[in-house]
């Protein structure tokens, strides 16, 4: 694909997108934009956080690096300090509405509670706040479970693949990643898990062997927005954690998933939002540049290493050079030369044991 066509096209997307939300403001040091209704991107101290508010409470999809959780939490709270009309109460019970000043937030507000928090992978940017967001929040308990456990609530409901858990907790690495209130509470193994929130269908599809082994695409179906995580950076190559079990065909396939559960809008234009897990809101146009470069450079590094090439080999030939000025970078912590070996190895026939 010519450079020269697809570099203005991506800039267009990236306007279009933004100018579809209303404009960001600073808070803390981040930065806030409302994506969609009650939809939120936090954009700054680490990766992209995705908040959706209502009656139920708030949900948080990712809580960037350790050092900004505060803020993070504190930009939550101003988020949904705005009274959003009336919300019926069908009737009172304390498994269900809680304290007396919860009960109100239900009646009339935005409940400011955070319920729910999503980790899209395990990685330290996405999942650093997980303790202080979730030990913020509270747990929905049904039944007398509230009366009878006296911590049945304590802390949001943590949702993660079980991959995610295992390497969060240092059951794979031998040293957890993150302390242990942060740590997910609510795993699975399958295909997908699907909530109805906020009178939402949440659904949270796993990718496998993509970024890492433990990858999940969050889809905000009613508001139509999806959240990739690290999966998708429009400014940068996908980041592929070899030793998290990342390979570049897995990052393919899910790629081709969000592009499935996407809708474009006037040509390409607007329709599914897209919430990266670093960079500008991105909409069904960006993302299907990203998928046919990725797809473009895996294949010429497959074909290299069909003629036997070496690594050193491959990369002298750079298979990404007609890409590298959109998404190509030469210092920080994901290089170019980073991306191509990565992507080399994942694609190397596996030895026979």
């Amino acid at each position: 694909m010519n450079l020269k066509i697809i570099a203005p096209f991506i800039a267009l997307a990236a306007l279009t997108a933004t100018a579809s939300a209303q404009p960001a403001m600073k808070d803390g040091g981040l930065h806030v934009l409302r994506v969609r209704d009650n939809i939120f991107m936090i954009v700054g101290g680490g990766g992209n956080t995705t908040v959706q508010t209502g009656e139920q409470g708030v949900l948080v999809v990712n809580t960037k690096e350790k050092r900004a959780a505060e803020d993070l939490l504190g930009t939550i709270r101003k988020i949904t300090a705005e009274p959003i009309g009336s919300v019926v109460t069908t009737h009172s019970h304390p498994a269900l509405e809680g304290a007396s000043a919860e009960s109100m937030a239900m009646r009339g507000r935005l409940n400011t509670i955070i319920r729910v928090v999503i980790n899209t992978d395990s990685g330290v940017d996405q999942t650093g706040g997980n303790a202080v967001i979730g030990q913020a929040g509270k747990t929905v308990a049904g039944g007398n479970v509230t009366m009878d456990i006296t911590d049945a609530t304590r802390g949001a409901r943590i949702f993660a693949h079980e991959n995610t858990l295992l390497r969060l907790s240092g059951a794979m690495t031998g040293k957890p990643a993150i302390e242990q209130p942060g740590w997910p509470t609510s795993t699975f193994f399958g295909k997908q898990k699907a909530i109805f929130f906020n009178r939402e269908a949440v659904r949270m599809y796993y990718a496998p062997a993509a970024q890492t082994d433990g990858d999940l695409i969050v889809f905000f179906r009613r508001s139509d927005v999806i959240s990739t995580g690290d999966l998708f950076n429009p400014a940068l190559y996908p980041v592929i954690d070899l030793k998290s079990g990342g390979t570049i065909d897995g990052v393919i396939a899910a790629l081709n998933h969000v592009i499935d559960l996407s809708t474009p809008a006037f040509g390409q234009e607007g329709g599914t939002l897209i919430v990266p897990g670093h960079g500008h809101l991105s909409n069904y146009g960006e993302i299907v540049n990203y998928r046919d470069m990725v797809t473009v450079i895996r294949d010429r590094i497959r074909a290299l290493i069909k003629q036997g090439k070496s690594l050193k080999q491959v990369k002298a030939a750079r298979p990404s050079m007609d890409y590298d000025p959109v998404y190509g970078a030469t210092d920080g912590p994901w290089t170019t030369d980073m991306f191509i070996e990565a992507a080399y190895k994942s694609l190397m026939p596996k030895k026979k044991s």
